[in-house]
């Protein structure tokens, strides 16, 4: 089937699917992909791009339809009227909504084109115990480098942090507490070994800077040791 706009330049070729429709929620046409069995007997819809009413009959959202291995066809992704995408969901309630399925984590996958695989791919978690996380390859391994927790808040890193602020002549690191019968903000330096030695640092701040010949100095250190332990 060849569809063509003729041999004069600037022609397009529009390809109508239509119903009159009277519902707010009513199909108006289905793309079908069918696949039928040996001799054309029998077919079973494996995937469906559907256009129908979104909750007004001048609104209309497109809905797509796949069918994964030994599952029935269903509903995998839907575009609003409004321009809102849900994959995994069908009321997203933002410009891109992702949810998974049976109590699943939701994860969006970055990769980069290079030839090593087990590196520069990141992804970005909505775990079902309710955190946030951010994690990198490491060695073919997804690995948790940031993560929060939307109950206590608390957040973790892995490895060095380093809070950049290019712009600001003196950028300021504030712990601030907005609740009026709350206590003011902490910073804590703990340790996570079995057991603690005796002249172990516990916590360590460094104060540095580049001296006149633009070289990285330690101008002054405050860190506090373990002792009787």
């Amino acid at each position: 089937l060849t569809i063509a706009g003729g041999s004069t330049a600037n022609k397009y070729v529009a390809f109508n699917l239509g119903n009159y429709s009277t519902s707010t929620t009513g199909i108006i046409a289905d793309i079908n992909f069918t696949q039928f069995a040996a001799g054309g007997t029998t077919g079973a819809e494996r995937a469906i791009i559907r256009g129908l009413n979104d909750g007004a009959t001048d609104a209309i959202a497109l809905k797509f339809y796949t069918t994964a291995t030994g599952e029935a066809l269903s509903e995998k992704m839907e575009i609003k009227g409004n321009g809102n995408v849900g994959i995994g969901t069908a009321s997203p309630g933002s410009l891109l909504t992702v949810k998974a399925a049976n109590n699943a984590a939701s994860i969006i996958e970055l990769q980069a084109d290079n030839a090593d695989n087990n590196a520069d791919n990141w992804q970005i978690e909505s775990s079902t115990d309710n955190f946030f996380k951010i994690k990198s390859k490491d060695s073919g391994t997804f690995v948790d480098y940031f993560t929060i927790g939307a109950s206590d808040k608390l957040a973790t890193f892995k490895g060095d942090v380093t809070l950049l602020s290019p712009d600001a002549s003196d950028p300021i690191f504030s712990i601030v507490n907005s609740n009026a019968d709350g206590n003011g903000g902490q910073i804590i330096f703990q340790k996570t070994t079995t057991s603690e030695g005796d002249n172990d640092v516990m916590g360590t701040i460094r104060f540095k800077g580049n001296d006149d010949g633009n070289n990285a100095t330690e101008f002054a250190t405050i860190y506090a040791r373990s002792s009787d332990v």
